[in-house]
């Protein structure tokens, strides 16, 4: 469900962010999924406040047409430092969210 105030493009990066996010971390054993922590509304702009240069490359990622999970296959075996990125920005993004240190 989109948040009050946003943008259709808004809502659509948003929605499109938590299908990658899921496809990486699908929750179980009694944890969240990344959307379901969400991972593509307050957490991710925590993460882009702190570090706004991978704003950037994580549309780079998701901003294709191509399923999440067979995008996130494709850049594994053929961009690896890109899939690393991405992955660790969203990784980061789920587990370092509540301390922001913006200097």
């Amino acid at each position: 469900m989109p948040e009050v105030n946003q943008t259709p493009e808004e809502a659509n990066w948003r929605q499109r962010l938590a299908a990658f996010a899921d496809a990486l971390i699908s929750g179980g054993a009694g944890l969240p999924s990344a959307s379901a922590a969400n991972v593509h509304q307050s957490l991710i702009d925590r993460t882009l406040d702190c570090r706004p240069d991978l704003k950037e490359m994580i549309m780079g990622v998701i901003g294709g047409a191509a399923d999440p999970a067979d995008e996130l296959k494709r850049l594994r075996t053929t961009e690896p430092d890109l899939f690393e990125n991405f992955a660790s920005a969203i990784a980061g993004t789920s587990i370092r969210s509540s301390q922001c240190y913006c200097g």
